[in-house]
């Protein structure tokens, strides 16, 4: 898997990861999902990541750890995440 995040996506990221609050949980770094929809078939997920599993992937970048699925590894290839 290989997403890159900017800058300012990564700002974002450890902003996120370490709020406290509803709208957020602190967490050890940004879990990257697909789910299923309707018509189009996909969807990406981000979430706050709370811990890792042996089934994880994980990769850091600027200091931001990124946590997918190894079934969902080649999903977001090539993916640019920007905020």
């Amino acid at each position: 898997m290989a997403v890159v995040l900017t800058e300012n996506a990564l700002k974002r990221a450890r902003a996120f990861i370490g709020s406290p609050g509803p709208a957020a949980a602190a967490g050890v770094g940004l879990r990257i999902g697909i789910r299923r929809t309707g018509c189009s078939g996909m969807a990406y997920v981000v979430s706050v990541a709370e811990s890792t599993t042996p089934e994880d992937v994980v990769f850091e970048q600027g200091g931001v750890q990124v946590i997918a699925d190894r079934e969902e590894r080649g999903v977001g290839d090539g993916s640019d995440a920007r905020c």
